[in-house]
Parts: C-alpha cells; sequence; structure tokens
C-alpha cells in the first residue's frame, strides 16, 4: 500500500501477494534442502553414515515434524522444547567424543 497505494486492494496487489508467498516457499524448500545436505555431509563426516537422497528426506522429514511441533505450541513454549532439544543433543555430543 505505500508504494502503490489503493491499487494493492485490485489486481496488482492480488499479483504481488501471489508472487510474495510464491518466492518465501522457495526460498524456504531452498533452505530446507541445503540444509539437509549439510547436515547429511556432517553425519557422513562423524559415522560414515551414506550421503544419499534417501537420508536427505528422512532429515527434511524430521525438520519438518520439529518445525511444526515448534510452530503448534507457540512461540514460547516451542523454542523452550526445541532449545532444551538442542542442549541434551550438545551434551551427547560432547559425552561421546570425549
Amino acid at each position: 500500500t505505500p508504494l502503490i497505494g489503493n491499487k494493492s486492494k485490485g489486481p496488482i496487489g492480488y499479483i504481488v501477494d501471489i508472487i510474495a508467498v510464491f518466492a518465501t516457499i522457495f526460498g524456504v524448500a531452498a533452505s530446507l534442502g541445503l540444509g539437509a545436505s549439510q547436515i547429511n555431509s556432517g553425519f557422513h563426516y562423524l559415522t560414515g553414515m551414506p550421503i544419499n537422497y534417501k537420508v536427505q528426506l528422512v532429515i527434511i522429514g524430521i525438520t519438518t515434524i520439529l518445525f511444526i511441533t515448534s510452530a503448534g505450541t507457540g512461540v514460547s513454549k516451542g523454542i523452550k522444547y526445541l532449545s532444551n532439544a538442542n542442549m541434551v543433543l550438545a551434551v551427547i555430543l560432547f559425552v561421546s567424543f570425549l
């Protein structure tokens, strides 16, 4: 609205909204795909787990479940759950490499 005024209520605003939604979807998908690839490479380095798309799909699935759980429980509780899980995983990794 600040840029195009009342035209944002018509077809131009509708087109801008659609482009913004698609840009957001593709940005999140790219970040999730690259993140899954990096996590898979880290697991391969640490454990010898194979680098392939099946493992990456499982990583994407787990990440998606964590996101949905975090978003569904509200920001304060969701972030608290993820932070606690992160600390537990960090301690497990630290102890396993001693």
